[in-house]
């Protein structure tokens, strides 16, 4: 059985925050955020995000230092 892909994630900095988008069509697929990309790092973000349908999004403040995100199944 063939995987499919997962949902893209788009990421920009609008003025002091972080927009984040991604599928309303990516079901069972959560946010995750990362400090640094240690592996042991992963955190589920809370689902405090909008979905109008058709794109799911959340935005957080752009803080100082580095975060990643990912969709995670």
């Amino acid at each position: 059985m063939q995987t499919a892909s997962p949902p893209g994630l788009t990421i920009p900095r609008i003025g002091p925050n972080v927009n984040i988008f991604w599928p309303s069509t990516a079901a069972g697929f959560g946010l995750q955020e990362n400090p640094d990309l240690n592996p042991g790092n992963w955190a589920t973000v809370p689902p405090t995000n909008s979905n109008n349908g058709t794109i799911k999004s959340m935005v957080v403040p752009a803080g100082p230092g580095n975060r990643f995100y990912r969709l995670k199944q």
